[in-house]
């Protein structure tokens, strides 16, 4: 499949794994969205009235009305059935969906449905551990180590997230981010406050070279308020970037209320400036070992550091519209990358969790979803939105 391919998982899907405090849910979350997919179904019937594909199910198929997660057909012998798709006229027994060329109708062979997964490969796995690389081949495909057994000793409340060069097993690696006289215990992933079976909520999007995981662990929270973590290869501002692969996440556990380590909901003022949790592989020099980074986007309009905090009236009174920022990745005084599927909204949480802007009224024609976001201890402190549409790149 296509390694520019956007896709969107979340846990309210039918069929997602559970993130909860307890050992081995991040990876199986991570399994799942990276490689897997989920909520298989086989057999299904097929029908084609021009370019327009019918796909129908003896009984409900669970897949979300709104159309937003992608799709993934394989096992048809009539290959223009097989790829991943947008579903759109979902009901519960059918969904639609397009293609090129004029097969043969109905489809026949084995064939099997799932909600799409990002395409990326498990490379090592052990007990409640993995490392992941994305399965683009123009990316850097730098391995992301996951220990979810419990690394830091809470009850399971946190995963451990590093970045190497290489990797032999799940344990053995070279070119270690962030380093450990950089953070010794890893970039933390947050799963959730209590040692318990209790689901918590998760969205993910990416594509075959990145990916950004959104987790809301704290239940005392009155509203939805998500963390993120992100790992990947940004879009390069430079002709050849081998080790341009980005890990940021927490740098501690923040496990109840107000928030502590986290800087990745937030910019720099500064291109100069760097944050916390923010390491890639190597300096854009490409000579060894992992540097920090920063995001930098429009500080001026939005008149806050926090994503989506503040700044410009929304609608805006002028012409009605919504005004967003790319989000570039600075490290020492350049401008190295662009975080691609990202963006921030120069407004004061305009849309509100879980809104989707419809790409024909979008800044960039792309379908926008909205994350309610936090940087410190506010619960009610930023948004940041989602392209789910792509290609990125």
């Amino acid at each position: 499949m296509s390694g520019t391919t956007v896709c969107l998982l979340r846990s309210t899907d039918t069929g997602a794994p559970v993130l909860n405090g307890v050992a081995g849910s991040c990876v199986a979350v991570l399994d799942a969205c990276l490689k897997d997919g989920y909520n298989s179904h086989t057999n299904p019937v097929f029908t084609r009235v021009g370019s327009t594909v019918t796909v129908t199910y003896a009984t409900a198929h669970g897949y979300a009305a709104d159309g937003l997660s992608k799709i993934q057909v394989s096992g048809c012998v009539e290959t223009e059935y097989n790829g991943i798709f947008t579903p759109f006229n979902v009901t519960t027994l059918t969904f639609d969906y397009t293609i090129t060329g004029t097969p043969d109708t109905p489809a026949t062979g084995t064939r099997i449905t799932k909600v799409a997964p990002c395409g990326w490969s498990k490379a090592f796995a052990g007990t409640n551990k993995a490392a992941y690389r994305g399965n683009e081949v123009t990316g850097t495909r730098l391995y992301l180590r996951v220990d979810d057994a419990n690394p830091h000793a809470n009850g399971s409340l946190t995963a451990k997230m590093v970045g190497y060069e290489t990797m032999s097993d799940v344990d053995t690696g070279t070119g270690l981010f962030p380093t450990v006289l950089q953070i010794a215990t890893g970039v933390w992933c947050n799963k959730s406050d209590v040692s318990s079976s209790a689901a918590k909520e998760w969205l993910l999007v990416g594509d075959g070279f990145e990916f950004h995981f959104f987790m809301r662990h704290v239940a005392n929270c009155t509203i939805p308020v998500y963390r993120q973590f992100h790992f990947g290869d940004p879009c390069s501002e430079m002709a050849s970037d081998p080790y341009g692969c980005l890990i940021y996440g927490d740098f501690g556990t923040a496990s109840s209320w107000p928030y502590t380590n986290n800087e990745t909901m937030n910019i720099v003022s500064a291109i100069s400036t760097t944050q916390g949790g923010h390491y890639y592989a190597r300096a854009y020099t490409q000579t060894a070992a992992a540097v920090s980074a920063g995001k930098i986007g429009n500080q001026a309009l939005q008149n806050n550091l926090s994503i989506g905090a503040g700044g410009l009236a929304y609608p805006a009174p002028h012409n009605n519209g919504l005004y967003i920022a790319p989000l570039f990745m600075v490290e020492s005084s350049i401008v190295r990358a662009q975080l691609k599927g990202i963006w921030q909204p120069l407004h004061l949480r305009p849309l509100g969790h879980g809104t989707v802007l419809a790409a024909n009224v979008s800044p960039i024609a792309r379908r926008l979803y909205a994350v309610r976001t936090t940087y410190s201890n506010s619960n009610n402190d930023g948004e940041t939105h989602l392209d789910i549409d792509g290609p990125w790149r």
